[in-house]
């Protein structure tokens, strides 16, 4: 067992919730003076249309996604005075690319994230994606509610 943690993840959806994880992360990252990965998947697996995203709408959304990133960085760095933040934005299906890829790439010690990005149908057909990364992530898991 690790003293103290060594990298941290917040992972952020833009709910409100992830909103509240970052700023816990961000707190518990300053505590033990350690890096924190500021991770956004755009789920790939998901389309108002009921196809599959086209490049072009995948590319714009990560920009976007990108661009409120930046904020939540300046606000660590303004709030925190925190800069020892990497930013992320990768595209997938957020369940499995935080378990099985995002995590043992940073060899990551904590995630921190939001109770649920979903509404309530999505939470009963495909579970939560907090709910997951409890039961499979190979790291200490903190879900802020």
């Amino acid at each position: 067992m690790k003293e103290t943690y060594q990298v941290i993840i917040s992972a952020v959806d833009g709910s409100e919730n992830s909103r509240k994880s970052f700023h816990r992360a961000l707190q518990i990252a300053k505590a033990v003076e350690t890096k924190l990965i500021l991770v956004s998947i755009v789920d790939t697996s998901k389309s108002s249309s009921g196809i599959r995203y086209g490049i072009d709408i995948v590319e714009e959304e990560m920009k976007e996604i990108s661009a409120k990133l930046n904020d939540f960085v300046k606000e660590a760095e303004e709030e925190y005075n925190f800069t020892d933040i990497e930013v992320l934005v990768q595209q997938g299906y957020p369940k499995s690319t935080l378990v099985d890829t995002i995590i043992p790439h940073y060899n990551a010690d904590l995630i921190v994230m939001g109770a649920s990005g979903y509404n309530a149908i999505e939470r009963v057909l495909i579970g939560s994606i907090s709910e997951f990364v409890t039961r499979n992530a190979d790291c200490d898991v903190l879900v802020v509610r």
